[in-house]
């Protein structure tokens, strides 16, 4: 997930509504902790792209919500039938996305006054349906491999820079 900060005049967290789910190219198996296993445990496209499998099952190793929503209602398990991406995974990450940047803006604002950052949020999805922030980037990775990215990024720069840019700088009528 991207969220954009901006500090003035006063501070604003806004959450991109797109985001992008990373898989493994190899199946998980909680019994294999070897190195060999890497490409089953994580999703990073650093270990991923390494793996001979990589992009075999989605573009790049990326599902877009709509995507992963779909692939778990086609899933033969009866209580993912109705499974709905925004109520039951979405809300979360809003939810951890608005409670992690109540406490770190106390500590942001005064070193961030009169600018902004894009961050990166990555977060996992357990078997529960459960989600849990993993780590915040201040450098979020950019580059447009597959599809999907190709498609929300620039929007998620664009979207970076109006809300950041156009209050003090307006675009031409």
């Amino acid at each position: 997930m991207y969220a954009l900060v901006t500090t003035s005049p006063s501070p604003k967290v806004f959450l991109h509504p797109d985001g992008y789910i990373r898989t493994c190219g190899v199946e998980y198996d909680s019994s294999d902790v070897g190195e060999s296993a890497l490409a089953g445990h994580l999703t990073n496209d650093a270990v991923q792209k390494c793996s001979e499998t990589y992009g075999s099952f989605e573009d790049h190793n990326k599902l877009s919500f709509t995507r992963f929503q779909d692939k778990l209602r086609s899933c033969s398990e009866e209580s993912l039938k109705d499974f709905d991406f925004s109520n039951q995974v979405f809300s979360q990450v809003e939810r951890c996305t608005e409670e992690l940047f109540r406490v770190a803006l106390r500590r942001m604002r005064p070193k961030m006054e009169g600018s902004f950052e894009l961050f990166g949020l990555d977060f996992m999805v357990d078997d529960s349906l459960r989600v849990s922030l993993v780590e915040v980037n201040t450098s979020p990775a950019l580059f447009r491999k597959g599809a999907h990215l190709q498609t929300i990024l620039p929007g998620v720069v664009e979207e970076a820079l109006q809300k950041a840019l156009d209050p003090y700088f307006p675009p031409p009528t």
